[in-house]
């Protein structure tokens, strides 16, 4: 995938989300994207699945959309390929991630490129297994283990930070 970068002075955000399919986090990226300065940002979003049912407002809107294809865990080392091939291109400045499969392949790419800067971006308000499924209450305690890494996070809700808190996460850069 090559991008065409064109103006090199603007900070170049990645968004990254598991998925473009209706929902809280993903309605708020279309949102955001579609109303920053794009005087100053050079937004770009990489779903790190396929299309969804958000995917044509996305496109509606001129908003620049990558699709890395991954529909089931195994695909994980393909999709990593392809967006570290992504950051290569783009020489983003920061990559924000929307939800927590997103958090975690920020935490790898922060890895690959250190001086990259990662937002993990908090959308949930609980974490209790009658809300969340056992394999994410399971990621999120994996990512509470990292919770230092991100430059900062930012939570939706204060009762998301005070469930992710409790869970482990420890970063003096959580804000609301």
């Amino acid at each position: 995938i090559k991008l065409n970068i064109k103006f090199l002075n603007m900070i170049r955000i990645i968004n990254l989300i598991p998925t473009l399919d209706i929902g809280g986090a993903e309605a708020m990226l279309l949102k955001l994207s579609e109303n920053v300065d794009k005087k100053k940002f050079n937004i770009l979003v990489v779903c790190i699945g396929k299309e969804g049912s958000l995917s044509k407002s996305f496109n509606s809107k001129n908003l620049k959309v990558l699709y890395l294809g991954m529909d089931n865990f195994p695909k994980i080392i393909i999709a990593i390929f392809k967006l570290k091939r992504i950051i290569n291109d783009f020489k983003p400045d920061i990559i924000m991630t929307w939800l927590h499969f997103a958090d975690f392949l920020g935490l790898i790419m922060k890895v690959l490129f250190p001086k990259l800067k990662i937002i993990w971006n908090l959308r949930c308000s609980t974490l209790s297994l009658s809300t969340v499924s056992l394999k994410n209450i399971i990621l999120v305690k994996f990512l509470a283990l990292f919770s230092k890494v991100p430059d900062l996070i930012i939570a939706n809700s204060l009762s998301g930070i005070k469930a992710h808190k409790k869970i482990g996460y420890k970063n003096k850069n959580i804000i609301f």
